[in-house]
């Protein structure tokens, strides 16, 4: 483990005369194709230095494992893949490859390989910015959708989202991007109109320990530990409620309880993207004695996000829909730049560092203030 978070292990598992099982151990929840490429690298060089392999094994988290309290099973924690025949196949290519590679660092010029999508598979590529700082604010790859439509234009010699000739087929998103003009759909103002005050608009941060923490949590269980609601009247006036778990239990209970008090039993929940949605329906099966209540909340909820990808564009969103590129378009003075945390990965780091890491009082103050602040 490191910072709360499995990591990648390795193991060799001496068998009788001499003979090895490669076992590679993943934070991963399945076997992923790029597993199987470490694998067949690892095995390479081992063979390469006399060792004789009788099978290579992917160890993985078991998803359906669910733990009871007390210490962790690890024989249920985990799930042994064999994965032998697959990697031998793969080994075959890595010199090969290794030969392409070498070839290509000893030329003197760096290679004429255009950035696009295979930048950011199986993970992106550090040198991204960095291949990219040069291209145009309107570059074809930021035109939305699927990348299929990018290498067809590119072979047709377009660099540009402005130069896409008229007539060619895109989905509304592209054709608004393509556009670049502020757009208004006409049931916009009826969508609007269908809110009722007060209006909550509400936020969730959750984290996904790989190892289960609590009874009755899986690996990678969403666990809610915080929310920020903004409650609008019908007069303009607004105020703000914060929940943030302050105890190492499970923070769950607690989270649905102060929640149920603050939202009460009246007016629209405003929310951004279905994800709180799926949040609060896992609430109402592992709390069912609040279920009834869980799902009155439910049936408040007012995707914005739908509402907005619907029924307005605006050139500030470059294309996306995401709340970090609408925000700063329609509300500049609102901006994650300022602030410590920026985004909700960070702030899930953040708060399994400040709960299960001896902090100190400063640093668990610094990190609270700033998750309030950032959910906010």
């Amino acid at each position: 483990q490191y910072d709360n978070v499995l990591v990648r292990v390795d193991i060799l598992e001496r068998l009788p005369h001499d003979v090895w099982h490669l076992i590679e151990v993943k934070a991963s929840t399945k076997v992923k194709p790029v597993h199987l490429d470490d694998l067949a690298v690892q095995a390479y060089v081992l063979g390469g230095a006399g060792l004789t392999l009788a099978g290579m094994r992917l160890m993985h988290l078991n998803r359906n494992y669910i733990h009871p309290g007390g210490p962790l099973d690890m024989a249920q924690l985990f799930t042994l893949a064999d994965v032998t025949a697959a990697v031998v196949q793969q080994v075959a290519e890595v010199p090969v490859r290794l030969h392409q590679m070498k070839a290509m660092l000893i030329r003197p010029e760096t290679p004429n390989i255009q950035p696009g999508a295979q930048c950011h598979e199986p993970y992106e590529c550090r040198f991204w910015a960095h291949c990219t700082e040069q291209k145009p604010a309107r570059w074809l790859f930021y035109l939305p959708g699927s990348k299929r439509n990018f290498l067809k234009l590119v072979e047709r010699g377009i660099d540009t989202i402005d130069e896409i000739p008229a007539g060619t087929p895109l989905s509304s998103a592209q054709q608004r991007m393509k556009d670049n003009v502020e757009w208004i759909g006409p049931q916009l103002q009826q969508a609007l109109k269908s809110v009722q005050y007060p209006i909550h608009h509400l936020d969730f941060e959750t984290f996904m320990p790989a190892l289960p923490r609590y009874p009755q949590t899986r690996p990678y269980h969403t666990l809610p530990f915080q929310w920020s609601n903004h409650i609008e009247m019908d007069d303009g006036s607004v105020c703000h409620e914060a929940f943030l778990s302050s105890e190492r239990k499970d923070p769950r209970e607690e989270f649905a309880l102060r929640l149920l008090e603050s939202v009460g039993s009246t007016g629209t929940i405003c929310v951004y993207s279905d994800y709180e949605r799926g949040v609060l329906q896992n609430l109402a099966e592992v709390l069912p004695s609040l279920r009834r209540e869980i799902q009155a909340v439910m049936s408040r909820l007012w995707d914005l996000f739908s509402i907005v990808q619907r029924h307005y564009y605006h050139p500030g969103f470059a294309g996306s829909y995401s709340i970090k590129s609408v925000l700063p378009a329609l509300a500049p003075h609102l901006d994650y730049a300022d602030l410590e945390i920026r985004d909700g990965e960070l702030a899930s780091l953040m708060y399994r560092r400040m709960m299960f890491e001896d902090v100190g009082m400063h640093d668990e103050i610094r990190i609270r203030t700033a998750l309030l602040e950032y959910c906010k």
